[in-house]
């Protein structure tokens, strides 16, 4: 998902004025190639810096998204999830 942008952001600076012509001007080439090197190095390091997501998280999302109460506890032994969903107000 992190890549989705990037692909936009080539896409809009370099693959359509490609397409459209741009290609054949002088500059154009430098200008790809610092993009792309740029673009490139900043998403590297921000893939390389972003936290990585601890499976007890993951284990309480999907928890919440199903209407589980979830605690949060000290020994990694205990469930997380409670056997009794939350109640529901009637539809």
């Amino acid at each position: 998902m992190m890549l989705v942008p990037l692909l936009a952001y080539i896409g809009v600076t370099v693959l359509a004025p490609a397409i459209n012509g741009a290609a054949r001007r002088e500059g154009f080439w430098e200008h790809a190639v610092i993009t792309l090197t740029l673009s490139g190095l900043m998403t590297c390091a921000r893939l390389a810096v972003r936290p990585r997501q601890r499976r007890n998280d993951t284990v309480a999302a999907m928890a919440g998204a199903k209407g589980y109460s979830v605690e949060a506890r000290s020994r990694p032994s205990e469930s997380l999830i409670r056997s009794r969903p939350l109640a529901r107000p009637p539809a």
